[in-house]
């Protein structure tokens, strides 16, 4: 075999071993935040009762999400945007 063949076949392991690696390093970090990870719930909207009865498909709403989108909107000259999120323990449904 030329130098040239013996060269495309080290790169060609060599690029092979880096994705696996890359790979795997996304997947063992995904995988230690699911087993260290925290479960936040996060309050849904309202919505309309009227679609769940026509069985309708409907997008979620968060609470969060809104309360985030007016604060934005009444600070959207400054850079910054500061949210305060307090925890609270959960209670029974």
């Amino acid at each position: 075999m030329s130098s040239s063949v013996k060269r495309n076949r080290w790169i060609v392991i060599v690029a092979t071993a880096v994705v696996l690696a890359v790979v795997n390093w996304a997947i063992w970090q995904k995988e230690h935040h699911l087993a260290e990870g925290e479960i936040v719930y996060l309050e849904l909207a309202p919505v309309d009762p009227r679609s769940l009865m026509q069985g309708d498909y409907m997008a979620l709403s968060f609470a969060l999400a809104n309360r985030i989108r007016v604060q934005a909107q009444l600070t959207a000259t400054k850079r910054w945007l500061k949210i305060l999120y307090k925890r609270q323990p959960m209670t029974a449904w």
